[in-house]
């Protein structure tokens, strides 16, 4: 009998095998204690290492404001990176981007001059580019290709506390209709159905072109979540993951929860990243 929560004392000890022997004299008792299940809670915002998508970061020490790691990857095959919303680094007017993990802390665990993002240009005053992702070279962590508290269950019927991407989506290759999760650090995971393969979305200054359009639910600090389909469990807290883009933002009043979200497909992004 396993008890968890609490070491117990001998007096505890005794009494529950006092109570199962007048169920049972012949039954053997052993009460042993296993330490609390902490890693069952859900914390995006604690320090990870490796890190790993769907975790809180920040771009200024000890700033209350923050996005969320969508993947991890090596960029070119050999350069480790994290990948995020592009919006998130300041699109092509950052000079240079420090990230910080946990968000809000005051490690630096990714630093790049100018990261890489997509292709832009500029009409009517405003940036016009194909993508909102960017990457950032990881410099103080490890890496792996995971996504915390993804959601889903597993062959347990427990909830999945890890998702190991084992391949990449085209944007086609979700159907119109189909469900599609992401994993933010403000609204936690959140999943609805794919509503469009290809819309352009003014946000104001920017127009991101070929985005797509879902519904799930989505606020401030979602932005560079991953967005994915959930595959099939991979042992008893662990399941597969097909990586599929990006959160990038959302139509609704700001700093208010919506259900229309858009997402960049990682295929737009122009450089190669490996994933899995």
């Amino acid at each position: 009998m396993p008890l968890g929560g609490g070491k117990p004392d001998e007096g505890t000890r005794e009494r529950i095998v006092k109570e199962i022997k007048g169920i049972d004299p012949d039954i053997e008792v052993e009460v042993m204690y296993t330490e609390p299940n902490t890693h069952l809670v859900s914390d995006r915002n604690k320090a990870f290492d490796p890190l790993v998508g769907g975790i809180a970061i920040s771009f200024e020490p000890g700033s209350n404001g923050y996005c969320t790691l969508g993947y991890t990857g090596l960029l070119y095959g050999s350069i480790p990176v994290i990948v995020t919303a592009w919006h998130c680094v300041g699109w092509i007017w950052s000079s240079y981007v420090e990230v910080y993990q946990p968000a809000g802390g005051y490690e630096r665990v990714a630093y790049q001059y100018k990261p890489p993002g997509c292709a832009y240009w500029f009409e009517n005053n405003k940036l016009v580019t194909t993508c909102d992702i960017a990457t950032v070279a990881i410099t103080t962590r490890s890496r792996a290709p995971q996504i915390y508290r993804p959601g889903g269950f597993t062959w347990a019927f427990t909830e999945a506390i890890w998702g190991t991407v084992v391949k990449v989506l085209g944007r086609y290759d979700v159907a119109i209709g189909q469900s599609v999760a992401k994993a933010g650090a403000t609204t936690d995971v959140t999943e609805g159905a794919l509503a469009s393969h290809y819309v352009n979305v003014d946000y104001g200054s920017v127009v991101v072109l070929g985005e797509l359009k879902a519904y799930y639910t989505c606020q401030a600090g979602d932005s560079g979540s991953p967005v994915y389909r959930r595959g099939w469990p991979i042992g008893l807290y662990s399941i597969e993951i097909y990586a599929y883009g990006i959160h990038s933002g959302g139509a609704g009043e700001p700093g208010k929860p919506t259900n229309i979200c858009f997402f960049s497909p990682l295929e737009a992004y122009p450089l190669r990243v490996d994933y899995t």
